[in-house]
């Protein structure tokens, strides 16, 4: 018996050995936080900030450079030191085991404890180690996103020149309810949507199925989602991965530290936008997006042909708790787990937790543990939609969560009529503010709360629902 013999016994122990120090010091994870230092640092040097911000950021990046490839280095000595240490002893009993080491035996069994490690023994319950370094190492880089768009639109285009396709855009503030519509409209089997299984390389989505078959488990199961209300997520889950597109093809230009600015998209990127949507739909159904960062953009996509804008909007005081306590719940889970931080800052979600931006400027006062931070934030980001678009010749459609809750018919008839089809609701909906609030126990700016009444008010009587 070959394999049980004391070389290949020690060379195999040893190899063990090593991949369970690999495994736990996540060299993957090192090699993707280098890469993305670089990239950061070579931006640095293209970016339109004032000079002393830039130097500042170049120095900052130069030494997480040098430290970061210092943990590297160090990093794969220990992995490596077990081998070494391996051959040194077996030298002093005149044991040659540099050859079997090098072996083709040796490294499909490496291979092999490597792949059971990375898939199997992960702490996280969605994302692997081996999943969260992909992720950061693709999402993360435009490069190699438009690479892998490009290509793929280039062998796809002479198939499939059906351009213009029917286009739904649902938007509104965070915990408005925009998940909720995004499930019931999806179900109908009428539309098509970014799903969990379009990550990591989302704007290829050929490409993306080919390669994750490899090296992406993408074995999300069914499970409540982290925002903790009751919603169900598999790898076939529709969800807002839209603004990966966005932040890729603008190069993150309306993304500033506190805050995220309404921008126009020129003429060339919305053609690659509609180069996007057909390489995701290869057939007649409309195009479903759900992405509130697009309440930044909805003058250009109107721009598009077929395309139509449905805002979604919720009561203020419940729709600023939600807010609050979103906020408050996911600024603890990313103290506890800084992947969760990075995961949402990739996809474009800013709207709570550590890394929250506002939208349109820093116009606020109040401390974001306070409910009258998120009030504010809410009269701001309505008052001024409503300000624009409140003309429904404007191909803007408002819709309360309220009135979608209590009859999401009307949501379907109204959509029947623009797209010409004959959808009908599949899901059960259940309102969730119903419970009545004491406003001064919560030490509300009664002015703010007018103030956004008022607001509520006047989109309510021009909604759809």
């Amino acid at each position: 018996m070959k394999y049980i013999e004391i070389h290949w016994l020690i060379v195999f122990s040893t190899i063990f050995v090593s991949i369970i120090i690999l495994n736990n010091l996540n060299i993957l994870k090192t090699i993707v936080n280098l890469l993305n230092y670089y990239q950061i640092f070579i931006n640095s040097y293209f970016s339109k900030e004032d000079d002393k911000i830039k130097f500042k950021r170049i120095i900052f990046y130069s030494y997480k450079i040098i430290s970061e490839t210092t943990i590297f280095l160090l990093k794969i000595f220990l992995v490596v030191f077990p081998i070494l240490f391996s051959i040194f002893f077996s030298n002093l009993f005149k044991i040659n085991l540099i050859n079997h080491f090098l072996s083709i035996e040796s490294l499909l069994i490496a291979a092999f404890i490597l792949i059971i490690f990375s898939k199997f023994f992960s702490k996280s319950k969605d994302y692997n180690k081996f999943d969260q370094s992909i992720h950061r190492l693709i999402v993360n880089n435009n490069l190699l996103l438009n690479l892998c768009f490009d290509i793929e639109n280039f062998f796809t285009k002479k198939r499939n020149n059906s351009h213009y396709k029917k286009k739904l855009f649902i938007c509104g503030y965070a915990r408005a309810g925009t998940t909720l519509v995004l499930n019931t409209l999806y179900s109908s089997g009428d539309f098509n949507s970014l799903l969990y299984k379009n990550l990591p390389f989302l704007l290829s989505p050929r490409i993306n199925n080919f390669i994750t078959k490899f090296i992406f488990s993408n074995n999300l199961k069914r499970s409540p989602r982290a925002h903790g209300d009751g919603i169900l997520i598999d790898k076939n889950s529709p969800e807002a991965f839209e603004e990966i597109f966005w932040k890729s093809k603008l190069n993150n230009e309306f993304i500033f530290d506190k805050y995220l600015t309404e921008h126009t998209v020129n003429d060339n990127i919305l053609k690659e936008f509609e180069n996007f949507v057909r390489l995701l739909i290869d057939n007649e159904k409309i195009y479903l997006s759900k992405n509130n960062n697009n309440i930044l953009r909805i003058d250009s996509l109107l721009k598009m042909a077929n395309s139509n804008v449905f805002v979604i909007i919720r009561d203020p005081i419940h729709h600023s708790l939600s807010l609050l306590n979103q906020h408050l719940m996911f600024s603890k889970f990313q103290e506890q787990d800084n992947f969760i931080e990075q995961y949402m800052t990739s996809l474009g979600h800013y709207e709570f937790g550590k890394n929250q931006k506002s939208f349109f400027n820093l116009d606020n006062i109040y401390s974001k543990n306070s409910l009258n931070f998120w009030l504010e934030e809410w009269r701001k980001v309505y008052s001024k939609i409503y300000k624009k678009n409140h003309d429904t010749k404007n191909k803007v459609y408002f819709l309360t969560y309220e009135g979608f809750c209590e009859n999401p018919q009307l949501l379907f008839d109204k959509i029947n009529d623009i797209f010409k089809i004959s959808i009908k609701n599949n899901l059960n909906i259940t309102q969730r503010n119903k419970n009545e609030i004491n406003l001064k126990k919560l030490e509300i700016d009664e002015a703010l709360i007018a103030e956004c009444n008022q607001i509520y008010k006047k989109i309510k009587n021009i909604s759809i629902a």
